[in-house]
Parts: structure tokens; C-alpha cells; sequence
């Protein structure tokens, strides 16, 4: 029989659920300033315009400023390519330090600015909920490690997903980093499922999950299907990006005759990721609990809805409502599964009746 969460684990499951789902609506907002091209609406980071407030209209604006602009993220640049060439990338260094696309000033638009302004404020909102988490894990330091663990590295990971936010910024959506900055969202995203989860478990019984090494095998290569293909999909939306700048002269529709290899990939491994997410929903469906099998089929269904999505975007001429709605649903397909691999593994009786003790005599 489990134990009941004392306040303390009540607090933090309440407050690592909300981060959660607030992190996850800071994807779906960036997705919209991917899909609108407001991704260099603020040409500095922290500030935008080099103020706190941005402009709404160009009188605002020094008459030179984009030659201003673009000399700051050649300086911070040069910085980061020494870097770079410290570690070992001077190649990479030497393209961010010389590249004049990295350089190239966007006219200023009172709308983008204000969607990435927005997105940059929504970001310290959920940097502050993680800073939180993190806050209230250190009372698991002494009866369950783990959370803590887990939840400072969810800050850390924050951190370096600031900093590499300012790297896009003054590289000019430099290609890589932008799907670089998708996989660190995600990461974070697993740390602190990992958490939360950690924090649920009780000494009390645990069902037992017949097939167990088979669900587990097929759970791992459904996560690493889905990164694939998230891998992918940010390389068609780069792709698309460079139609539609490079191509102005066709229109919308045309766009996707002009991808490569890298849409038809996509395309194609969306029908293996859902088959793959079907025969886990069966196994899960003969072999494990009602809880699991709920998710599996809350899976299965963002899942298709995910494809449809897809679908959507490759017939109807990339709509941009489609395109942050496509992402955001990627993302909480693999937490999905995520959730699904640490359900199947929970901690060992051992640990937990230690864990138990240890709350007992802190009690």
C-alpha cells in the first residue's frame, strides 16, 4: 500500500507539472516566431532596440541602426569565434566571424519585435518557474537524491539555453543552432519529467509489468525514432527558410516543390514513427496497467494528430498556424513516451523503502 505525499512532495509535483506545461507553452511560442519571421525582431540580446521596452515605430531608431546593430553582433561574434577556435572549431569560427549573411540588418517591424519581445518575456516567466523547481527540490537532498539531482540540472540546462538563445540571435539564425536550441528544450523537458516523476514514487507495491525488456527496448526506440524526426523537421523548416528568402519570386504554394531530400525523409518517417507508436500502444495494451495504457493512448492520438498536422502543412501551402501547432505536438509526443520508460521503471523496492525511512525519520 503506498504512502500518502506528504506537503512536500504535494508542492513540488504542483509546481514541477505547471513548469512542465509552461515550458512546453514556451515552445509553442517559439514555433510562432519561427513561423511569423520574427526571430530577428530584437537584432540584441538581453535587451531589444537596446532598451528593456521596444520600439513600435522606426522614429524610435537611430537613422544608422542597423549598421549599429550589425557591428554589436560582429564584436560579440568575434568573441565566439575565439572561442570556438579554442576548443578546437576554427572552421566554424571563422564562418560566424566572416559570413556577411551573419551581418544582414531585417527592416524593422513594430510586429515581429513585439512577438519576440513577448517570447523573450514568456522565457524569464519560465526560467523563474525552473529556478523554482529547483528551489524546492533541495528538501529531497537527504531522503530522495535524485530530485534534487534532476532538478538542478533542469537550471543548468536552462542557463546554457539562454546564452545559446543570444548565440542565434547574434549569428543570425546561423543553421544548427536553432535545432540545437529545439533539442535543449526537450532535454529540459526530460529533466524535469524525471523529477517529478522521482518524486511520485512511494515504498508501496509497484505493479508488476509482464514483457517488461521488450517494452522497454520498443519505448527506447520510440524516443530515439522521434528525435530523428524532430531532427529533421528542424532541417525542413531551415529549408523552407531559405526558399523563402532565396525564391521570392514563386509563390507560397511552391515551396515545397523546392525542398530536398530532407522533406521526403520527413515525410516518409512519420509513417514509421506511428507504426512504431501503434505496436507500442498494443504491447502496453496486453502487458501493463490501466495507467499506462492511458497514456499510450493519449499518445497515439497526438500522434496522428501530429501526422495530420504534417499532412496539413504539405498540401495546404505551410500555413503558418500549422507549423507551431506541428511542433508543439512533436515535442509532447516524445515527453509522452518519456513518461511511458520511467512508468515501466520505477525505482527498486530497496530504494524506495530507504527513501520511505529517511522521510519517516525526517518527519
Amino acid at each position: 500500500m503506498q504512502t500518502p505525499l506528504d506537503n512536500s512532495h504535494n508542492a513540488f509535483r504542483k509546481w514541477g507539472v505547471v513548469t512542465v506545461v509552461f515550458v512546453y507553452l514556451l515552445i509553442a511560442i517559439g514555433g510562432i516566431v519561427r513561423s511569423t519571421g520574427s526571430g530577428m525582431g530584437c537584432p540584441d540580446w538581453p535587451k531589444c532596440f537596446g532598451t528593456w521596452v521596444p520600439p513600435t515605430q522606426v522614429s524610435q531608431l537611430p537613422p544608422d541602426y542597423r549598421e549599429v546593430y550589425a557591428q554589436k553582433r560582429k564584436d560579440k561574434n568575434e568573441k565566439l569565434a575565439g572561442y570556438l577556435s579554442r576548443i578546437g572549431l576554427a572552421d566554424l569560427g571563422k564562418r560566424i566571424s566572416t559570413d556577411p549573411d551573419m551581418y544582414v540588418e531585417a527592416e524593422f517591424n513594430a510586429v515581429k519585435t513585439w512577438i519576440e519581445y513577448l517570447n523573450r518575456l514568456f522565457g524569464v516567466l519560465v526560467g523563474l518557474l525552473i529556478v523554482g523547481t529547483a528551489a524546492l527540490s533541495l528538501r529531497f537532498w537527504n531522503r530522495n537524491r535524485a530530485v534534487t539531482v534532476a532538478s538542478l540540472l533542469s537550471l543548468v540546462l536552462a542557463g546554457v539555453q539562454g546564452w545559446l538563445g543570444s548565440v542565434v540571435v547574434s549569428t543570425n539564425l546561423l543553421p544548427g543552432t536553432i535545432t540545437l536550441h529545439m533539442l535543449l528544450a526537450v532535454a529540459i523537458v526530460f529533466t524535469l519529467l524525471y523529477a517529478v516523476q522521482r518524486a511520485s514514487w512511494q515504498s508501496g507495491f509497484v505493479p508488476k509489468i509482464s514483457n517488461k525488456t521488450r517494452l522497454n527496448g520498443v519505448v527506447w526506440i520510440t524516443i530515439g525514432l522521434s528525435f530523428v524526426q524532430i531532427v529533421l523537421g528542424t532541417q525542413v523548416r531551415e529549408a523552407i527558410d531559405w526558399v523563402a528568402d532565396e525564391m521570392r519570386q514563386i509563390t507560397r504554394s511552391e515551396w515545397i516543390d523546392q525542398l530536398g531530400w530532407e522533406f521526403y525523409v520527413h515525410r516518409s518517417f512519420s509513417l514509421l514513427v506511428l507504426a512504431v507508436n501503434i505496436y507500442l500502444l498494443y504491447l502496453l495494451r496486453a502487458s501493463a496497467d490501466n495507467g499506462l495504457r492511458r497514456w499510450a493512448g493519449v499518445l497515439l492520438g497526438v500522434t496522428v494528430v501530429e501526422v495530420l498536422s504534417g499532412v496539413g502543412m504539405a498540401y495546404f501551402a505551410v500555413p503558418p498556424f500549422l507549423q507551431p501547432v506541428h511542433l508543439l505536438l512533436a515535442t509532447v509526443a516524445v515527453g509522452i513516451q518519456y513518461i511511458i520508460c520511467l512508468q515501466l521503471n520505477p525505482p527498486s523496492l530497496k530504494v524506495r523503502l530507504a527513501e520511505h525511512f529517511a522521510q519517516r525519520a525526517i518527519n
